[in-house]
């Protein structure tokens, strides 16, 4: 011991192992705590003896666990150095055994987290002890040393996968086996060493040539996912079930015969770099295979998000519309294309089986960081193992943004070789994004705009005018074909119209913005809203100045590192807008806040890694990220299974055969009749048994699912045609596309309301106030049907039961809108113009001692004749923050009450008086206005809005 002491140095490698191993052995002991009280020695009537817990159990277990940890550490760590010495077992073949050792520590670390991962830590140390043991016996045999290299592991780890799924997919009905995946999983490990080691030694073929050989089997999650969507096509087309997993062993078959032939006869030469991409990418496909893919669902729920991709659909399909021309979704072709794969396969049926492919953006996103990975680690089973063990992979990546990062490949390959090619794939990659995702897009764009000069000023080029120039001409007359062609199928006024309209929507903060970004302005919320930028701008401006005067790196790719991270911050910096805007504190998220700033500042961290070990920088890269997220994220972290956990317990591959038997199987989605009967189904009858097949109804709902379910044309440019509907441009070109004859029907609302009819607090009727005057002068209640509110046209006369469905008795009662300081704000929109919008109708005549206490004015039969109109109110001496009621009457009713917020300073308000229903009912006379302190009404004047005719 002496000696070992003597001698004794500190290894990295080591440490983590002996962590691991101490790690292990506490949390076994002490991972399920009871704090029950048995101590009866001494009596004290506290909170904690009236629930019976033990206060000084729970002391004592933190201390006997961290005492535990101090002294196992150093234990074990001499007991290793001590068979590290006897053995001569160098640092290079101690990087395996660190590797799992410090992934199986972080799932440990992870449970503790409440990340559940207690299979895979098993399986995990398994794993660890049997890595030793097979160094161990490496040691004795030379002619056995290649099984301890990690190339070798990696393609145990990576075959293993592979074939563990395949296992899954053909026994997903033996209960044995689905209760022990992670064992199964080790037993193939294990089977896969002896496998390559007996086929080694007698054919005498290198473990690369025996892994080309089996290079069928990267094609198992590709095979598993035809041979599954082949049983639901022919089922769904011939009503029988094929034998679907003969058909994937069939195809596994066949494709090893060729493939393996091949090679064999060395007609089919792969290099180890391809083998180690084909291995890796397939091993990333089956572990999304195991965790997204969902053959069969359950019938979602949600009526308002899922009508982008649903509502889409069914326009290109069933009304043959063309995206983006006739039409445009909330997020673009990333929620339309898997629709359409799904329907070019099966066929559109106005279905949700269309949705079962809705997980296929989540592989296209790993798919995506795994390349980006590789290139960070320089090792692809690094890349993989990072993606399936991170917990955190959505928030250090942010997902939905993270895309962009095709950009930065795009621009780095083009400042390295100007070509018209890359110039012109970079031109028309930022027109895909902008098609693919407005949030993607949009970041990007922005994010090329200031990268693309600052990588041609730190590399000291200037750009290739020529073939910029070249490009552009090119670009131009592409855009220019596709403008032509598309106007020859619509017209010129038409694209020019849809193009217009998809930009009022797109520049519409305002309509989706927040008042307040937070409810609290803590220690946190200033840790995200200004270090963060600031540490991003401090990074950017150093990483300038380093890639500008340093040519040289002490790392291979130093440079790599600096320019991604660089591109990151300011991605970060370009979509921080989004959690300003909305989506930040105020809904209970950071996540669009932080953006990618967390991969950005780990891989700027990295940069200054000096050290080559590919496989401490994986670790430095998992610690930083880890860290960062934990110490940094303000909203609660993800508390479940892990992913790796998730694979082993929760597949949706397990019991597959069970739901493909059962005779209750018609679909993908799992049709849920309350849920119809509840939401839509009376509806449809309805407009079934009233409407032909191209009439449809106006959704001012807010559930624009209902246009999917009852398969009715959207009379609207956007799918979510109530909620993207946000200016009054938008509001007058969608009511002058509508035909009341074409559309005879009106879903008014929600009944009873709900925050659907008045998002964000905002009522609907204030919100679209020229939807909904034109609705009130050219629809009229009719009855209440799956908790909506249907109204219809004034010329229609539809055929339903009166007996059964109730009138709505909400329209009738007046209403109060409460415009608070927007009633300057509008008076200010129309003086810009200087009110030409608007047609004097006359000012309003003093009627005197008719309320008490108040003053009240006069409104003649033109005015209130329902015609849209505003009022105008002048005050003298405004008094800050007193709240005005303007109310409605007649000498019979009272109609409905605005109110609206004075302002200091300001002298003139505008308030829309029309969007109340019983003004177009009742024939108002009279408008009260109510004062309590010192602000005096000088004059009230009557306007018609003149932008529109109904």
């Amino acid at each position: 011991m002496n000696k070992i002491l003597k001698n004794l140095k500190l290894g990295k490698e080591l440490f983590v192992i002996s962590l691991f191993f101490a790690s292990y052995i506490v949390y076994n002991l002490f991972s399920a705590p009871v704090f029950l009280l048995n101590d009866t020695s001494t009596l004290y009537i506290s909170q904690a003896t009236l629930d019976g817990v033990d206060v000084s159990a729970r002391v004592n277990l933190f201390y006997k666990a961290l005492l535990s940890v101090l002294f196992l550490i150093p234990i074990i760590y001499l007991l290793l150095f001590g068979i590290k010495k006897k053995f001569k077992i160098s640092k290079k073949q101690l990087t395996l055994p660190m590797i799992i050792a410090f992934t199986g520590f972080s799932f440990i670390v992870f449970d503790v987290f409440r990340i559940v991962s207690l299979q895979s830590i098993h399986l995990l140390f398994a794993v660890f002890i049997l890595s030793l043991l097979v160094l161990t016996l490496a040691q004795y045999n030379r002619q056995l040393r290649f099984i301890q290299t990690p190339s070798f592991y990696s393609l145990v780890f990576l075959l293993s996968g592979l074939l563990f799924v395949a296992v899954l997919f053909l026994f997903n009905s033996n209960s044995f086996i689905n209760s022990h995946l992670a064992w199964i999983y080790f037993l193939i490990f294990i089977l896969i060493i002896f496998g390559f080691l007996i086929i080694k030694k007698f054919t005498g073929y290198s473990i690369n040539k025996i892994a080309a050989i089996g290079v069928a089997f990267t094609l198992i999650p590709i095979f598993i996912f035809v041979s599954t969507e082949l049983l639901f096509l022919v089922k769904l087309k011939l009503d029988f079930y094929i034998p679907y997993k003969w058909v994937f062993m069939g195809l596994v078959f066949v494709s090893f015969l060729i493939i393996g032939f091949l090679v064999w006869k060395s007609k089919l030469k792969i290099s180890r770099n391809r083998l180690n991409l084909f291995y890796s990418l397939s091993f990333l496909l089956s572990f999304l295979l195991l965790k997204l893919y969902s053959p069969i669902q359950e019938h979602p729920t949600e009526m308002f998000e899922l009508a982008n991709p649903a509502n889409a659909l069914m326009r290109i399909f069933k009304f043959h519309e063309i995206p983006f021309v006739d039409f445009m979704s909330s997020h673009m072709f990333s929620e339309q294309y898997y629709g359409i794969i799904h329907s070019l396969i099966f066929g559109y049926d106005g279905s949700l089986d269309f949705f079962s492919y809705s997980f296929f953006n989540k592989v296209i996103f790993y798919v995506v960081a795994f390349f980006f990975l590789n290139k960070v680690l320089q090792n692809r089973t690094l890349s993989v193992l990072f993606l399936l063990t991170f917990p955190f992979i959505s928030v250090l990546f942010c997902a939905s943004i993270f895309l962009g990062i095709i950009v930065f490949f795009s621009i780095n390959k083009l400042i390295n070789n100007q070509t018209i090619k890359n110039y012109l794939v970079f031109c028309f990659l930022l027109i895909l994004m902008i098609f693919w995702s407005i949030d993607t897009g949009y970041s990007s764009l922005v994010t090329a705009v200031f990268f693309l000069p600052l990588m041609f000023f730190v590399e000291n080029k200037k750009p290739n005018y020529k073939n910029l120039f070249k490009t552009l001409l090119v670009f131009l007359i592409v855009v220019a074909g596709l403008f032509i062609t598309f106007s020859v199928i619509r017209s010129p006024q038409y694209l020019l119209d849809s193009f217009t309209s998809a930009l009022h929507y797109l520049k519409a903060n305002q309509a989706h913005g927040y008042s307040e970004i937070s409810t609290e302005y803590s220690h946190q919320f200033y840790l995200l809203h200004v270090l963060l930028p600031l540490i991003s701008v401090i990074s950017v401006l150093y990483i300038i100045f380093i890639l500008r005067i340093q040519r040289e790196s002490e790392i291979t790719n130093k440079r790599f590192l600096l320019k991604s991270s660089l591109f990151l911050f300011i991605l970060f910096l370009v979509n921080f807008q989004r959690g300003i805007v909305r989506h930040g504190f105020i809904e209970g998220q950071d996540t669009f806040l932080t953006c990618t700033f967390y991969i950005a500042l780990a891989i700027f961290l990295i940069s200054f890694y000096k050290k080559k070990n590919l496989s401490f920088r994986y670790v430095f890269l998992f610690e930083i990220s880890f860290l960062l997220i934990v110490l940094v994220k303000y909203f609660p972290l993800y508390q479940g299974k892990s992913d790796m956990e998730i694979c082993f317990t929760e597949s949706s591959l397990v019991k597959l055969d069970s739901t493909f038997c059962s005779d209750k199987f018609q679909s993908k989605i799992l049709g849920d009749k309350e849920f119809a009967e509840k939401n839509y189904a009376e509806i449809k009858t309805f407009l079934d048994q009233n409407l032909s097949s191209e009439q449809t109804f106006l959704d001012f709902s807010n559930t624009p699912m209902l246009y999917y379910y009852c398969q009715r044309n959207v009379p609207s440019y956007f799918c979510q045609s109530l909620q993207n509907v946000v200016d009054d441009y938008l509001q007058i070109k969608n009511i002058e596309n509508i035909d009341v004859k074409e559309v005879p029907v009106v879903v008014y609302s929600n009944y009873p309301l709900n925050w659907f009819d008045m998002t964000d607090g905002v009522l609907n009727a204030m919100r679209q106030y020229i939807i909904v005057e034109f609705i009130y002068r050219n629809y009229e209640p009719f009855r209440v049907i799956n908790n909506h509110s249907i109204w219809v046209s004034k010329e229609f006369s539809p055929s339903f039961s009166d007996t059964v469905h109730q009138m709505d008795a909400l329209v009738i009662e007046p209403k109060t809108y409460d415009y608070r300081k927007s009633a300057g704000i509008i008076n200010d929109f129309f003086k810009k113009s200087e009110y030409s919008d608007l047609q004097l109708l006359g000012k309003g005549e003093i009627i005197p001692d008719k309320y008490d206490g108040s003053v009240t004015y006069s409104i003649d039969k033109k005015t209130g004749c329902g015609i849209p109109v505003f009022v105008k109110i002048y005050v003298n001496e405004p008094v800050d923050g007193e709240v005005i009621n303007v109310v409605i009457t007649n000498d019979e009713c009272y109609i409905g009450t605005v109110l609206f917020t004075i302002e200091k300073n300001r002298y003139e308000y505008m308030l829309m008086l029309s969007n109340h229903y019983l003004w177009y009912v009742c024939k108002p006379t009279y408008l009260n206005i109510k004062l309590d302190s010192e602000t005096e009404i000088k004059m009230v004047e009557f306007y018609q809005d003149k932008r529109y005719e109904y």
